[in-house]
């Protein structure tokens, strides 16, 4: 019915029904940092996040059971918060148990990035239900690793290899609701009620593990909150007090109504199909993603992708023709101005 000779002769218009049933778009990785922030962060399929697009970036796991089971990327669902949001909400089954993430950047102390040097945590909220009749106990592990390169697998698919929670024992410290490494602030975290924390340096076949210990009755749900340094360098040790203090619900909060600021100076579309409406704000959102505000220049570098940076001119003017044409003309002049101030290979 959809063969493409057919589509332009009859002129068929495919509609949202006409895709259900069919295999789901995968996305190997959703970008959730801040709006112009130059620290990228990736969630991928498989419920890990990384912090940053360098090959020895450090990236978070998560597990469950007694012993650690990964998730099976081909079965977690994934959706953007509200439809369109780089708010990324993750789910997955295991046996009883249903286990929901979700992730995005965040600004502890600005409204906006607009020199690149703002601080940013990554917020994520874990949340383990138990949907069978009978209590359930098991681990939720938190899998500490580098990333070796495989959330910047650019044409590639990603594969999610074990290797990444198979590093070197790494200089980690872990107190009763934070976490540090080599004396720098990585997290905090916050339990809605009592739960055991263990350090492992080995378990199994992995390195460097978090294991919250989960006690659950018939139909409890068990709630974790990690607010982590948006950024594999880390902070210095001093942060964890701001990190401790952030709350998600209220963090959500401000991570919403920025990116609904975003869109405020761009034209309005609104058609009788939702997914329609949502998909506009999703490429208006993931352009403006696609810049970032490099702390060292007065200007912001526009990128093929937050995970590859730079662009080709071309490229970018495919990209900031529309942006300008719908309203976001002021948004694409510092990047207009990394081409007009900074000529490549010149000078």
């Amino acid at each position: 019915y959809f063969r493409l000779e057919r589509v332009s002769v009859k002129k068929i218009e495919g509609g949202w029904d006409d895709l259900l049933g069919l295999n789901t778009v995968f996305t190997k990785r959703v970008p959730v940092q801040c709006m112009y922030h130059p620290d990228a962060i990736f969630v991928q399929p498989d419920l890990s996040i990384a912090l940053g697009d360098r090959k020895d970036a450090l990236g978070l796991g998560f597990a469950l059971g007694e012993t650690p089971q990964l998730p099976d990327m081909y079965k977690t669902r994934r959706k953007l918060v509200d439809g369109y949001k780089p708010i990324v909400e993750s789910d997955w089954l295991s046996g009883p148990l249903k286990l929901t993430q979700v992730a995005f950047g965040y600004l502890p102390e600005n409204k906006q990035v607009t020199t690149g040097r703002e601080t940013q945590y990554l917020m994520i909220r874990v949340r383990i239900e138990n949907t069978g009749d009978s209590p359930y106990s098991t681990n939720l592990t938190l899998l500490l690793g580098t990333m070796l390169g495989s959330q910047s697998t650019l044409y590639e698919p990603f594969l999610a290899p074990i290797q990444r929670w198979q590093a070197s024992p790494m200089n980690v410290k872990v107190e009763r609701d934070c976490l540090t490494m080599d004396g720098k602030a990585f997290m905090a975290f916050r339990c809605n009620s009592p739960t055991s924390v263990t350090w492992r340096p080995s378990l199994a076949e992995f390195k460097n593990c978090v294991q919250f210990a989960i006690q659950l009755k018939p139909h409890e749900l068990r709630t974790i909150d990690f607010t982590v340094a948006g950024r594999s360098s880390l902070y210095p040790a001093e942060e964890l007090a701001k990190m401790k203090a952030a709350r998600f619900e209220r963090a959500l909060k401000v991570a919403r109504g920025s990116w609904d600021r975003a869109l405020r100076p761009g034209m309005k579309l609104e058609v009788p199909d939702d997914h329609i409406n949502d998909i506009y704000k999703v490429v208006v959102l993931s352009c403006l993603q696609n810049m970032s505000q490099n702390p060292n220049y007065p200007w912001r570098e526009p990128n093929q992708s937050p995970s590859n940076t730079g662009v080709w001119p071309w490229e970018f003017a495919h990209m900031a023709i529309p942006m300008i044409s719908i309203g976001y003309c002021g948004e694409m002049e510092p990047a207009l101005r990394f081409f007009t101030e900074r000529q490549n290979e010149v000078g």
